[in-house]
């Protein structure tokens, strides 16, 4: 879900991930503009409760080719990654351990990199990492 304030004021709306089909709620004539146009081939990696893939896209067609791109070893550490996430943090609390939040985080700039060296052009890896707490 998404809003965007000073810099577009384009209001609250939501992206279906597998789709990249964009919901914005009822608005009256005059409200803001439509979002942005979304880009699809920008590759999320991004932490959420209970998933043990941290990697989101737009479009099925970039999901698989991210698949592909992706070696045994960089999807092992990618796993054990949302794995820490799963284990070590609580979605009141944050991290249960200082130390494994720093080593998360750093894990997570080390994946983005390795992520985005192992996708083929033009994706793009971004990293969403929105459990700060504690890092």
């Amino acid at each position: 879900m998404g809003t965007n304030d000073d810099r577009g004021n384009y209001g609250w709306y939501a992206c279906a991930p597998r789709t990249g089909e964009v919901f914005v709620p009822r608005r009256s004539t005059g409200d803001a503009p439509s979002p942005p146009p979304l880009d699809r081939h920008l590759v999320k990696l991004m932490n959420d409760y209970n998933a043990d893939w941290p990697i989101w896209t737009l479009d099925p067609a970039a999901e698989a080719a991210g698949d592909a791109a992706v070696d045994d070893d960089l999807a092992a550490r990618l796993r054990a990654w949302a794995g820490a996430f799963n284990e070590h943090f609580h979605h009141e609390h944050g991290w249960d351990d200082p130390r494994v939040a720093a080593a998360h985080r750093a894990e997570a700039e080390a994946l983005r990199d390795a992520l985005a060296a192992a996708l083929p052009r033009p994706w793009k890896v971004e990293l969403d990492y929105w459990e700060s707490d504690g890092a």
